[in-house]
């Protein structure tokens, strides 16, 4: 799975040529999500803060059942404020890969806005709820996709 390693070149990057840290302008952080879609999808993620208001991200989910369906993401998104309470409005691009078909695997690509809330701990801890609303790019439609549960840890 290609996808895998470029997700891992781009951190390794990111990581190298910035010197982020938590608190400050900017900083990495890791996160566990757990989706519910058309699948109940876990995932790993990487955000890096340019600075209080500017991110990016990067996330792979696996469903844990038959044929384990999955995804990938890369976007961006915008803090509102650094308080403890954060609103944030992200956008980024989606696969999602069916489980094996006799034809090969079905992807979806979607481009989501979604708008979050996080809550930021006293610690490096960050809790975050997302909605996907998706542009399906197969059909043209607008439809809301998924309902996502995030915590991150930052360093």
């Amino acid at each position: 799975m290609k996808f895998y390693k470029s997700y891992l070149v781009i951190g390794a990057l990111i990581f190298s040529l910035t010197n982020g840290y938590a608190g400050g302008f900017s900083y990495h952080q890791l996160n566990i999500s757990v989706t519910l879609s058309g699948h109940i999808f876990i995932g790993v993620g990487y955000d890096y803060s340019f600075d209080i208001n500017n991110k990016i991200r990067a996330t792979v989910w696996l469903a844990p059942e038959n044929g384990t369906p999955y995804a990938y993401s890369a976007g961006y998104a915008y803090r509102f404020n650094d308080n403890q309470w954060q609103p944030e409005l992200g956008m980024e691009y989606m696969v999602i890969a069916s489980p094996p078909l006799e034809n090969g695997r079905k992807k979806i690509s979607l481009i989501n806005l979604a708008p979050a809330v996080n809550y930021r701990f006293d610690s490096p801890d960050i809790l975050s709820s997302r909605v996907w609303l998706s542009y399906l790019l197969q059909n043209g439609k607008i439809a809301p996709t998924g309902l996502e549960f995030r915590y991150g840890r930052t360093f």
